[in-house]
């Protein structure tokens, strides 16, 4: 623990244990647990954790974790690490990848903490219904893609691609440990309004209004108030990023109507490419029976 310069590390076959934060704050750019481990302590294997903040210094890259074969006590099912406790109870120790599409088994009772530390690139995270987890479990240096929170009265939740749906993540289960599909929409709604307002903002809270559930009133009172006195730079940001989908679902929701299509269209042209001019000249022609330019050819 704290040899910040330690990078290759080769552990013995003999291994039984690794105790809590044995590897804590080094340099690991990869290790091997042995098919004799009983126990890893908790964050035994939490690399480069050391000062780390969503915004200012995000996680670093992570090592690559392997497991032997024939370990009675661990084992790993679609990129996670998982130890085997008392009365069948599993428990997810660490996300070793290089699965994109990662779900937790049902019967999981907790995550450990700084299980996904550091961790990019997931495209769906499914999660067991209050589950329990720990300090810094879900500090990511991206979020997924796609947060499905398993259940009765779960969610499926498109989270903002930034620091900032890391740090609605981390937070809904900073609380007692565990979250629900309210809680958890209900960070993430607040996350998007205390931020500044950009791309990912606009693009979170319109899909929440397509999307409401576990909306409240307030909050989206709050997004059709930041979306419309924002339209023409939402546009404009849709348009950097030629998201035709969110164009459309400004249509959808009113908020691109026959009385402002014109202006939309003027105020794009400049910024948006062929494919987004021509979705939106679409728009004005099949959805407000407008006169517009042909581009089907």
């Amino acid at each position: 623990m704290g040899c910040e310069h330690l990078r290759v590390v080769k552990l013995p076959s003999t291994l039984q244990r690794l105790e809590k934060r044995a590897f804590a704050t080094t340099s690991l750019i990869s290790c091997t647990i042995p098919a004799s481990v009983e126990r890893l302590g908790e964050c035994a294997l939490a690399f480069n954790y050391k000062n780390w903040h969503p915004t200012t210094n995000p996680p670093e890259a992570r090592a690559h974790v392997t497991l032997e074969p024939g370990n009675d006590q661990y084992f790993v099912e679609r990129g996670l690490l998982y130890e085997r406790g008392v009365n069948g109870a599993l428990k997810v120790v660490l996300y070793v990848g290089p699965d994109i599409d990662v779900s937790v088994l049902h019967n999981v009772c907790s995550i450990a903490p700084y299980a996904f530390f550091g961790v990019q690139g997931i495209r769906e995270l499914r999660l067991p219904k209050r589950i329990q987890v720990g300090e810094a479990t879900f500090a990511m240096r991206k979020p997924p893609s796609l947060i499905v929170l398993d259940g009765e009265d779960g969610i499926s939740l498109e989270p903002m691609r930034d620091w900032r749906g890391v740090c609605a993540l981390q937070r809904a289960y900073a609380g007692n440990g565990t979250a629900d599909a309210r809680l958890l929409c209900a960070t993430f709604d607040e996350e998007a309004l205390g931020a500044q307002f950009d791309y990912e903002a606009y693009r979170y809270m319109l899909k929440r209004l397509l999307r409401p559930e576990y909306l409240e009133t307030s909050k989206r009172q709050s997004f059709e108030h930041v979306l419309c006195g924002n339209l023409d730079e939402a546009c404009i940001a849709f348009a950097r990023h030629d998201d035709r989908k969110c164009i459309d679902g400004l249509a959808d929701i009113g908020l691109i109507c026959v009385e402002n299509i014109d202006r939309i269209v003027e105020t794009v042209s400049a910024e948006g490419g062929a494919p987004i001019m021509a979705r939106l000249h679409e728009l004005k022609r099949m959805r407000f029976q407008m006169t517009a330019p042909d581009y089907s050819l």
